[in-house]
C-alpha cells in the first residue's frame, strides 16, 4: 500500500485511489483516518464466536489531511 499511496498523498488522490481500485473510503474526522473494509470472508463451519472476517484498509492522515501511513488489518465480526 505503501507504494500505491505514498507518504504525502492527499485525501482527494487517496479516495480517488480506493475508489479506481474497489474501495469505498469513509472520513472519520475525529481520527483523521480514511477507513474502508475491502473484503468480506465467511467462516466456513462452526459460526461461533464469530460469523465473518473483514480486510479492512485504513489511512492515516495529518493535519493538512495528507498520508502519513497506512495497515491492514482482519477484524472479526463476532458476538
Amino acid at each position: 500500500m505503501a507504494e500505491a499511496l505514498p507518504r504525502g498523498t492527499t485525501k482527494e488522490q487517496a479516495i480517488a485511489w480506493g475508489k479506481a481500485n474497489g474501495a469505498r473510503f469513509d472520513y472519520l474526522s475525529e481520527q483523521r483516518v480514511l477507513y474502508a473494509t475491502v473484503e468480506r470472508i465467511p467462516v466456513q463451519g462452526l459460526r461461533f464466536p464469530c460469523s465473518e472476517w473483514n480486510v479492512t484498509l485504513t489511512v492515516m492522515l495529518d493535519k493538512d489531511d495528507r498520508v502519513l501511513g497506512g495497515k491492514v488489518a482482519t477484524v472479526g465480526s463476532c458476538v
